[in-house]
């Protein structure tokens, strides 16, 4: 199970803004549950920030999204507005007149575990984000997702509001990987036809024409992803006289900017090699890995890698060789005592970081 806090903006999910009262006033042109709807789900609104970015992201790592129809559409006698009869399998969801946002939440997290656990599997209409597709009036409920098959349901916890009563609630989300960045949708609900919004809230009693060629933008909750670099030491022969200490510097840059930049160790009694991770490294990032001491008797006998770019699936990889220098030792024994905070060299009492 991921922890995350939501925050209450991120959470205000599409329905809640789309959601439908089961009453109206006569709008110009009546209602008709024989017209032909279309809905284009796009992968987030431009007007959030990088939404553009994110947009071609997201649609670059092939978008989808799954309308699964919760429910369709029926025709309240003598007023011009429609009701909601649910379908198999989610005919024990209680659609209410008058839902308020959070119940539309809760609504739409009963579905999606309907969906989940529904054995066999139900099959959706799947679309591609931004792109129409054809549907009948109703209730669908909106789950965005990769287009590889693999699992990509994830569940998080959200910290409840006050008003809600003091703890924490289990919410079902998916996750969608695009470049370097992982992107998480809350399951969202909506009904077709629509009515423009008034004051921020769409509701059939609201004014104006019916919409049956509805646009909504999802609402993607972005989040960076990390990796690992692992340092990879071997020493060919050991002067006996005194344990080894090499120290690395490790430099990654993302966007421009210095994101990481620390130093570890590794101690060699003896031949042989040692690893060592370091993680929590941004991926995207650019790493440089640079040996800054090899001991006062040791020579570095391999290339200094260059760099590599962070990946959240591998670790990038850096190996450094190093052979006793049987000649003059160059500089004092500072063995232990060695470490760089950034602008200079300070002694310190060091750690071997090695991980095996």
């Amino acid at each position: 199970m991921r922890r995350k806090q939501w925050l209450a903006a991120a959470c205000a999910l599409l329905f809640a803004v789309l959601a439908l009262g089961l009453t109206a006033v006569a709008a110009s042109q009546p209602l008709d549950l024989e017209k032909e709807c279309t809905l284009t789900v796009n992968p987030c609104s431009l007007d959030m920030p990088q939404g553009k970015e994110v947009a071609e992201a997201l649609q670059n790592a092939g978008l989808v999204v799954d309308l699964y129809q919760v429910a369709q559409a029926e025709k309240e006698p003598g007023v011009d507005s429609y009701g909601f009869s649910p379908l198999e399998p989610f005919a024990a969801l209680e659609i209410k007149a008058d839902m308020k946002a959070g119940d539309w939440a809760r609504l739409a997290q009963q579905a999606a575990k309907t969906v989940r656990e529904a054995n066999p599997a139900l099959t959706p209409q799947t679309a591609k984000a931004g792109e129409a597709a054809s549907v009948t009036p109703g209730l669908y409920l909106l789950v965005a997702r990769g287009q590889e098959p693999q699992e990509y349901w994830d569940t998080v916890t959200e910290k409840l509001e006050e008003e809600n009563g003091a703890g924490e609630e289990e919410k079902l989300v998916t996750r969608v990987k695009a470049g370097e960045k992982l992107y998480r949708f809350l399951p969202e609900l909506v009904a077709v036809p629509s009515k423009e919004a008034v004051n921020g809230e769409i509701n059939t009693a609201n004014p104006g024409e019916w919409i049956y060629d509805l646009v909504v933008n999802l609402k993607p909750e972005e989040e960076q992803q990390f990796g690992q670099v692992e340092i990879i030491k071997r020493l060919l022969t050991y002067d006996t006289q005194r344990p080894a200490t090499f120290v690395f510097r490790v430099k990654a840059e993302l966007d421009g900017k210095v994101v990481f930049d620390e130093v570890v160790s590794l101690v060699f009694t003896g031949p042989g090699e040692k690893h060592t991770l370091v993680d929590h490294l941004p991926a995207g990032a650019t790493v440089t890995v640079e040996e800054v001491y090899s001991g006062s008797s040791y020579t570095l006998v391999s290339a200094s890698p260059g760099s590599a770019v962070v990946d959240a699936e591998e670790a990038a990889q850096f190996t450094f060789v190093n052979d006793y220098d049987a000649g003059e030792p160059k500089g004092g024994s500072i063995t232990n005592n060695f470490t760089f905070n950034g602008d200079s060299w300070e002694w310190k009492q060091l750690e071997d970081n090695a991980t095996e």
